[in-house]
């Protein structure tokens, strides 16, 4: 399939034949769908006109595919912050990933919940925001006390400055409830730019909680201005 060109020849009964390619379906090997180049022959009757239309759209297939980037099944977006600057992402590497967009909140520029089975609920979230909750104070005890008021008393609790081509700093807790690690910057005076990871009830999710922080640290290095 992946070494394949496909033609259709749809012939009506008035005699005229519709002979396109098609293109080969992204993120489902096997199949096609759409059309890269069609060629109408209203009363085709001559072999050669046909056998040139079907060669001319499958060299029109191969030339696209030549020039064609690989498919990438987790692409990367540009998110507009407030600042008026752009900040490119790459989709989290897993595919139980759903991209939620902004989920509807205005401190939200992006979002992907984690949802392991179709229609269930997500047991964590990667999201780009901008943290109102710490009003632009990345004290170490504010942010832990925003926290706890927000998630319940902290088991474990670490904030300290971080070298990324962004973040400034990196803060982690951890709870019954939940597993929350964030990477911030200050952009303005007034405004910060939060990167986090938040995995609901860690302790009954211990080797999903191993996975998703390796992912989110590979999420957090792939953002860039």
């Amino acid at each position: 399939w992946n070494n394949n060109d496909n033609a259709k020849v749809i012939v009506y009964e008035n005699g005229e034949l519709d002979i396109y390619s098609t293109l080969r379906t992204e993120g489902r090997k096997g199949g096609y769908s759409g059309s890269i180049k069609k060629i109408v022959l209203p009363n085709a009757d001559s072999p050669k006109e046909i056998g040139r239309a079907v060669i001319e759209v499958l060299e029109a297939a191969e030339e696209y595919y030549n020039n064609k980037p690989a498919y990438d099944p987790y692409p990367t977006k540009s998110l507009q912050l407030l600042d008026e600057s752009s900040l490119i992402v790459k989709n989290p590497s897993d595919r139980h990933f759903v991209d939620e967009e902004d989920g509807g909140a205005a401190e939200i520029y992006q979002c992907y919940s984690y949802i392991s089975q179709e229609g269930g609920e997500s047991s964590a979230e990667f999201f780009l925001g901008i943290a109102p909750e710490l009003d632009c104070n990345m004290n170490p005890s504010n942010v832990r006390s925003m926290w706890e008021e927000l998630h319940g008393k902290t088991e474990i609790f670490e904030m300290q400055e971080c070298k990324h081509e962004i973040f400034t700093h990196r803060a982690e807790m951890r709870n019954k409830n939940i597993h929350k690690i964030s990477y911030l910057m200050q952009s303005e005076e007034d405004l910060l730019l939060e990167c986090s990871m938040e995995l609901h009830q860690p302790g009954r999710r211990k080797k999903l909680d191993e996975k998703l922080t390796g992912l989110f640290e590979e999420f957090v290095r792939n953002c860039k201005r």
